[in-house]
Order: C-alpha cells, then structure tokens, then sequence
C-alpha cells in the first residue's frame, strides 16, 4: 500500500508540474525533474529514493532510449559518424581538463580531482532526448549528432573511468572490468558493436521477414521488440557499457523493419504513463540539502563550469567539422546534461572512498541542478 501511494504522489506531482512548466513555456521534462526536487529530502521528504524506484526508472530510461532508436534515422546515424565521434571526444576533453584543476585548488587529492573530471565529463543525452522529441528536431542534422554522440560518450566515460582507476590504484570500474582487464572489456565493447551493426544489418530484418507469415498482431510486435531490446541492453551492461546504449541500438535495429509503427504505438505509451516520468522525477529525489548548505561556493563553480565545459567542448566539435555557428549552439546545449550516468559514476566513487560524503552530497547537488538547467539552456538556444 505505501508503495502504490508513493506512486500516486510521484504520477501526481509529475502531471502538476509538466503542466506548470508547459504554461511557462519550459520544457516539460523539467517540471518532472523539479516535481522530484520537491517530493524528495532536498524539500518535502515525502518520497525516499529506494530500490523500486531505481528499478521503475532504470525501465523508465530503457523506454527513452528504446524509443529514440526507433524514431532515429540510420543512414543519417551514418552520415553524421565522424562529428558525432569529434562531439564526443573534444565535449569530454573540457570537463576532464577543467574539473581535476578545481579539484586540485579545492584541497583535493590528485586521485579524487581526476575522478571529478570523470564524474562531469558524462553526458547523458536521455533528457536531450525528451526535449528534441517535444520539439520535433530529433530527426534534424543537430539531433542526429547529439545521439551519435551520446553513444560516443558512453564508451568514452568507460575508457576514462578505467584510465583514472589505473592511475590511481583505485579500482572503482566494477567486476566486470576487474576480471577481465581493461583491454579485455574493450574488445568485449568492440565485439558488441560488431553485433550489433550485423543485427542492424541482416539479423534483425531477415528474422522479421521470416516470421512475418504468422500475421502477429501489433501487441505481440511489440512485447517481442521489448525483449529484444531488453536483451540488448543486458548484453551491453554485461560488456561494460551502459543499459541506455544497447536500448537505443535495439530502437535503431527495429527501425528500419515493418514493425516499427507497430514497436512505436504500444511502447510508447508504456514507456510514458509510468516508467519515464518515474526515471526523470528519481533525478530529483537523489537531490540532498546537505550539499546545497554546506558548500554552496564550490557547489555554484561545479554547476557554472559543467554547463561552460559541455557546452564549449561539444559546441567547439561541432564548429570544427563545418557546423554552423547555430548548429554548433544546440549541439553544445544539447551536451550539458549529466543525470543517470554522472550519478552512477559519483556514487562509484563515494563506494570507494574516492569522495567524503559533504563532497559526495555537493557533487550530486550540482550534476541534478546541471541537469535541470541544461533543458532550458537548450530551448532557449535552439
């Protein structure tokens, strides 16, 4: 019972305040990031982050990212490859040369400075996402690198997570990574996105072509398009990678099959009447008072020099493969936001000492505000 309470609190709230940021003229996702400020510790306290939360949301950011794949456009995934690449290395350059340097200044060791370049130079793109849907550009030249990439970024956070874990003796990568070695869970990704290109290629269409005689309805469509894209997304984790990768590719895969309109207008409304308000409102609970009082100095440089970073690195990419100045904007606003994946990362950290919990707190405080911040930024800038 106080679990379906804590949803019907969650689901009320996350209407309330998409349609207050609606009549205000801000993104929607926004009224559910703040809706989650607002039931969490940071203000109420009424709603407490816990595991069946975190299990509706990571559902939640699957939906998304599953969602994106099938409304993405692979030959233009293609053409746009190289600047998606660039986007994504010279957006994590930034971050991972300015935050080790306030790290340094703030009295941080060289291990935990270098982590917090780590932490904030992840970009999560799920809220990008959210955004460019409602404004009908994720199918543009500037959406389409944004997505690129995300993806790039997600094998790029890996790389440098397990660089500084070397580095610093520190292993903070996970089992995974320990087991096999570094170089071992790389080839592992490597093998993954070689699948995943054959899947996209030649497995999935013939598979769909080959069982197509058994006239499957739409709802059978789709429940098989959500196992394969749950399927995906295990294997992905597996390898190292996050879940959200292998469920925007398993998106792309169905994309370009017959069953697309079919995987779209039954997925997508289970995605958004419970998992992804869920996802995005859990941002929020995991906001904490205790690193907005404490430290609010180093609080307010992190959030400054995360949107300047993101924005300049991915924004600096795009100019230097020919964007337009406009483009290269949305692009570099389309990069600030860190939700889920910088939080995995901080909370990676916290487990292994790397962060004392005032800094841990001020550092979760700052990628949720960040967060807020960057889908506004990115409606203004557009």
């Amino acid at each position: 019972m106080k679990m379906l309470l804590v949803i019907c609190l969650i689901l009320t709230f996350a209407i309330v305040m998409r349609q207050l940021s609606l009549r205000l003229g801000l993104p929607t996702v926004v009224g559910e990031l703040i809706a989650g400020v607002l039931l969490g510790p940071a203000i109420l306290n009424w709603v407490q982050y816990n595991g069946i939360i975190s299990e509706f949301a990571n559902l939640g950011v699957i939906c998304l990212m599953f969602i994106a794949g099938l409304e993405s456009d692979l030959k233009l995934l293609e053409r746009y490859f190289k600047p998606s690449i660039v986007v994504a290395s010279v957006g994590a350059m930034f971050p991972m040369i300015a935050f080790p340097i306030i790290g340094y200044l703030a009295g941080l060791s060289i291990s935990k400075a270098l982590f917090l370049g780590v932490t904030f130079s992840a970009t999560s793109v799920s809220i990008s996402v959210e955004v460019l849907v409602e404004m009908h550009r994720l199918k543009t030249k500037e959406g389409i690198t944004i997505l690129g990439a995300a993806v790039a970024d997600d094998i790029t956070s890996v790389v440098l997570l397990g660089i500084v874990s070397t580095l610093t003796h520190q292993n903070v990568t996970g089992s995974k990574i320990q087991s096999f070695g570094l170089v071992v869970a790389m080839v592992a990704q490597i093998a993954y996105f070689i699948l995943i290109w054959l899947l996209i290629k030649w497995a999935v269409p013939k598979v769909i072509n080959w069982v197509q005689p058994f006239k499957f309805a739409n709802r059978s469509k789709a429940l098989i398009s959500l196992i394969f894209c749950f399927g995906l997304s295990c294997l992905a984790e597996v390898t190292g990678l996050s879940s959200i990768t292998g469920a925007f590719f398993a998106g792309l895969a169905i994309s370009s099959t017959c069953w697309k309109q079919a995987a779209q207008s039954q997925i997508l409304p289970f995605g958004h009447l419970l998992f992804i308000p869920v996802f995005f409102i859990s941002i929020g609970l995991e906001m904490s008072i205790i690193g907005i009082v404490n430290d609010w100095g180093l609080l307010i440089i992190l959030v400054i020099t995360a949107i300047l970073t993101k924005f300049l690195g991915a924004g600096t990419g795009a100019l230097s493969c020919r964007y337009s100045f406009q483009s290269a904007t949305i692009i570099g606003s389309g990069m600030i936001s860190r939700g889920e994946v910088a939080l995995i990362i901080a909370q990676l950290g916290y487990v292994h000492n790397l962060l004392s919990t005032d800094l841990y707190s001020t550092i979760i405080s700052a990628i949720i505000i960040t967060t807020i911040l960057a889908p506004v930024i990115m409606k203004k800038l557009a």
